[in-house]
């Protein structure tokens, strides 16, 4: 979220600052509408899409198993440390963060959702009768006609003074035939989900703003500029009802000094929408773009506990190597590149699987198992494990901390670190940590663990837990 924001911010300053110094002062006015449009949703959009425009690839180098049957059983003899408790964060800033936005875009919502109702519900509520293009709505006071799609809300005294009424009227048609409102009704809907982008506020007050230039463009084809003048000049009240287009929207002087503005050539034009167009291309290009990395991926090799004639306790087998499995799906995102040293049920010693560990070399890896103790069904929680005698025991510690951290946030109550001489952490030479996802002896923490949706919720937050280790190892 924060990196969206980041880049979607800059990318619509950067665009507004482009629009600022070389088309604003210029009569392009169509041009403007849509270069308003369409920088506001694509400056949006891009952060979302993370093209890497083909430099960040790197050959997938996949580890061939052979499935090994061997009458031995994988039994250790541990000696295990004192536990380090990890305390659960009840309220994190984060979630200040979630909160608050949905409550703002909600409030955002509602107020959009009131103010569509009140056009509508004056609407339908006022009698309607049709003049020339229009479904003409009286109002209740004198010199604020407005329309809104092809209704036209104006005082039957405004429609009587012949200049002034077909001046509105050729006004207002503009804004209709070019469905202006669909253009409000949009930067309307994109800021109350957006509201924390600065620059989207200034982005509605000039797409408003162009939309009365090219109205008072449309009007003065068939109006004498002289007394169009005169008559904006007269009905210079504004309105502040939302989601409508007004004849004295923007400030007077404004609209007149573009009025009387000459029309600036071709050439100069051209110039301008070609310098714009390649500058936003890059804008879009620097806001869509992953950063290449400047070494391998980060690489995590994950080793699914027990297997085969192996079951561990109960079905711990198989709920490893459901979670294994997840991980692997959320390693296609790109971030984290995983690797398997299973991804069938077949049995595996404790020597093959070190084997394996110390031929690929991964940044780290994680050897997934259940706890299970019978004697006290209420032990309950997930458990981290990582050898002083290993590669690296202090940067494992704090490892085994963030992974414990983000597991507590939706997937566990309680979490410990502890120290064992588990022998794929004493005999690896690389970082790694055992993770006891919960106890299959305590109901809660089983019907999680046997959970399809919550393996995944587990997969999901060992994954955001991988993403801080690299972050932290870069």
């Amino acid at each position: 979220m924060v990196d969206y924001a980041f880049y979607s911010i800059n990318a619509l300053a950067i665009s507004f600052v482009l629009f600022f110094l070389f088309l604003k002062k210029g009569k392009n006015f169509q041009f403007n509408r849509f270069y308003l449009l369409g920088t506001l949703i694509l400056c949006l959009v891009a952060p979302t899409l993370e093209f890497d425009y083909g430099s960040n690839y790197f050959p997938e180098e996949k580890f061939q198993l052979e499935p090994m049957l061997t009458t031995s059983e994988n039994i250790e003899v541990i000696e295990m440390g004192n536990a380090e408790i990890i305390q659960k964060e009840n309220f994190q800033l984060k979630q200040i963060f979630f909160y608050s936005y949905f409550l703002i875009t909600f409030l955002l919502l509602i107020r959009f959702a009131i103010n569509l109702f009140k056009i509508i519900h004056l609407i339908r509520r006022s009698k309607i009768h049709d003049f020339r293009k229009f479904k003409i709505i009286d109002t209740a006071g004198k010199g604020n006609p407005f329309s809104f799609f092809n209704y036209f809300f104006i005082h039957n005294e405004d429609l009587e003074e012949n200049n002034l009424a077909n001046s509105v009227i050729q006004h207002e048609l503009a804004h209709s035939k070019q469905l202006h409102s669909v253009d409000i009704l949009l930067s309307e809907l994109l800021s109350c989900f957006f509201w924390f982008n600065p620059f989207i506020w200034l982005y509605k007050k000039e797409i408003i703003q162009n939309h009365e230039y090219l109205a008072d463009s449309a009007v003065i084809k068939s109006v004498d500029l002289e007394i169009y003048s005169s008559h904006l000049i007269n009905c210079g009240n504004s309105i502040k009802q939302p989601f409508i287009s007004g004849f004295s929207f923007v400030k007077t002087k404004n609209r007149l000094n573009m009025l009387h503005k000459k029309q600036t050539s071709k050439f100069v034009l051209g110039l301008k929408f070609g310098i714009v167009l390649i500058l936003f291309a890059a804008v879009f290009a620097f806001s869509s773009y992953v950063p290449m990395e400047d070494s391998k991926p980060f690489v995590v090799l994950i080793d699914a506990g027990h297997g085969g004639m192996d079951p561990g306790s109960h079905n711990e087998k198989e709920i490893a190597l459901a979670i294994t499995k997840q991980l692997y799906e959320l390693g296609k995102k790109g971030e984290i590149e995983i690797i398997l040293t299973r991804e069938t049920d077949h049995f595996l010693s404790l020597e093959k699987r070190t084997e394996i560990i110390n031929t690929q070399k991964p940044n780290l890896f994680l050897s997934l198992h259940c706890n299970n103790w019978e004697k006290d069904s209420d032990l309950n929680g997930v458990e981290a494990y990582y050898s002083t005698e290993g590669n690296s025991p202090s940067k494992v510690h704090e490892y085994s901390k963030i992974l414990i951290s983000e597991l507590l946030k939706e997937s566990f109550e309680t979490g410990k670190v502890k120290t064992a001489n588990f022998l794929l952490l004493r005999n690896s030479v690389v970082p790694g940590i055992t993770l006891h996802l919960g106890y299959l002896s305590n109901n809660q923490d089983a019907e999680k663990l046997n959970d399809p949706e919550h393996q995944k919720q587990i997969a999901q937050n060992i994954y955001e837990g991988l993403k801080k280790i690299k972050a932290v190892t870069e």
